[in-house]
C-alpha cells in the first residue's frame, strides 16, 4: 500500500528532476549563442574566415545569432583549417553557415545569470532575480477558447496537422490536443521586468504565441541589457525562444528548432 508520504515525496522528487533538467537544458543551449557587441553597431558574416572574403550577411549589436558548432547537424565547416580568431556562424536556422571576427562577438554562456525561483500553481510563475533586477514570467493553463483551432487535411500522408491561430505549432501532437487535455499545456500570461524599482511589461505578442512552456533563463549582457531563454516542450521535441531586451524593448526574438 502507498502511503501518503510515499505519494508526496515521488511526486516532489519528480518536481525537482523535472527543474534540474529544464535547467541543464537550458544551460547547454545558451552555448548554441554568440551576442554581436561590436561598437560598431554591426558586424559582417563573411563566407570564409578572412577579412578578404565576401560578406554574405550582417548581424546587428545586441543579436543573437547561433555557434554552427552547436547548430543540430551542421558541418559544413572544418574547424582544424579555422583561424582561431574567426567563429562559424549561422544568422538564424536557415542561413549558410558565414564567419565573424572573434573579437566582435561574445559567447552567451560567459554572461552572469540570474537566480531563478519556481512557484507552482494555477498560474505557474518563474522569477530570476537578483538585489536590484528581477524578471517574472507568468505561465496560465492553455485557454481552448481563446485561440482559433484547425484540424488541417494533410493530402501526401492522409493526416491532420493541428493549426492554432493560422499558424502549425511545435511540439503538439493532434491525438494530444483535445478540449479535455490542453489543461496539461501552459502558455504564457505576462512577462515583466523589475529595474531598480522601474516595472515594465514586454509584449508577449512579439513573442507570438508559444505552448508547453516550461523553464527561463536570464542572461545579463555587459550594458545591462538582458537576454531571455524560454524553455519549451519536451525531450527530443523541446525547443526555446531566446530574446534580446535593451531598454525595456525586444529587439531581436529568435528560435531553435527541436533536434
Amino acid at each position: 500500500m502507498i502511503s501518503c508520504f510515499d505519494t508526496c515525496f515521488f511526486m516532489r522528487t519528480k518536481i525537482l528532476l523535472s527543474v534540474f533538467f529544464t535547467v541543464m537544458i537550458l544551460a547547454v543551449q545558451a552555448q548554441e549563442y554568440y551576442i554581436v557587441t561590436d561598437q560598431d553597431g554591426y558586424t559582417n558574416i563573411r563566407e570564409k574566415p578572412t577579412t578578404n572574403a565576401k560578406i554574405i550577411d550582417k548581424a546587428s549589436k545586441y543579436e543573437l545569432i547561433f555557434d554552427a558548432d552547436y547548430f543540430c547537424g551542421d558541418e559544413d565547416f572544418d574547424f582544424e583549417k579555422m583561424s582561431p580568431n574567426w567563429i562559424p556562424v549561422k544568422k538564424d536556422y536557415v542561413a549558410p553557415v558565414g564567419y565573424v571576427y572573434k573579437k566582435n562577438i561574445c559567447s552567451l554562456d560567459s554572461m552572469p545569470m540570474l537566480r531563478k525561483h519556481i512557484n507552482r500553481g494555477e498560474s505557474d510563475t518563474i522569477i530570476c532575480a537578483n538585489d536590484t533586477l528581477q524578471v517574472r514570467l507568468i505561465l496560465k493553463p492553455f485557454d481552448f477558447d481563446a485561440h482559433k483551432i484547425e484540424y488541417l487535411e494533410v493530402t501526401w500522408d492522409d493526416d491532420k496537422r493541428l493549426h492554432i491561430d493560422g499558424e502549425i505549432p511545435k511540439c503538439l501532437l493532434v491525438s494530444e490536443f483535445t478540449r479535455e487535455t490542453t489543461v496539461k499545456h501552459r502558455e504564457i500570461k505576462e512577462l515583466t521586468v523589475n529595474n531598480n524599482g522601474a516595472q515594465y511589461t514586454l509584449p508577449i505578442r512579439r513573442i507570438k504565441s508559444y505552448f508547453n512552456v516550461d523553464g527561463m533563463t536570464v542572461f545579463i549582457g555587459s550594458e545591462g541589457e538582458l537576454y531571455i531563454s524560454i524553455g519549451c516542450g519536451d525531450g527530443g521535441e523541446a525547443y526555446h525562444i531566446m530574446l534580446s531586451v535593451v531598454n525595456g524593448k525586444i529587439l531581436f526574438a529568435k528560435e531553435s528548432d527541436a533536434c
